[in-house]
C-alpha cells in the first residue's frame, strides 16, 4: 500500500469482504473517502480509522442479519 500514497479515494462496497477492518486505512494522510459499506466486516473498528476519518467521508454502513432483536 505504500506505493498509493496519492489515494485520495478508495471504494471497495458490496464485494463480500469478511474479518476485521484493517488499521492500514488509518495511515494514509490523502486518503478522505473510503466506503467499505455491504460487506462482511466484523468486530470493533479501531480508534485510530475512526479519529482518522473524523471530518472526512468514511462509510460502514451495514445490515446485520444476525444481530439480537
Amino acid at each position: 500500500m505504500e506505493q498509493l500514497n496519492r489515494l485520495r479515494r478508495l471504494y471497495l462496497s458490496n464485494n463480500q469482504f469478511s474479518g476485521t477492518i484493517p488499521d492500514f486505512f488509518a495511515t494514509h494522510n490523502n486518503l478522505r473517502t473510503l466506503e467499505l459499506h455491504n460487506n462482511n466486516f466484523e468486530g470493533p473498528i479501531s480508534q485510530d480509522i475512526i479519529d482518522r476519518f473524523d471530518g472526512f467521508d468514511l462509510k460502514l454502513t451495514y445490515d446485520d442479519k444476525n444481530a439480537p432483536e
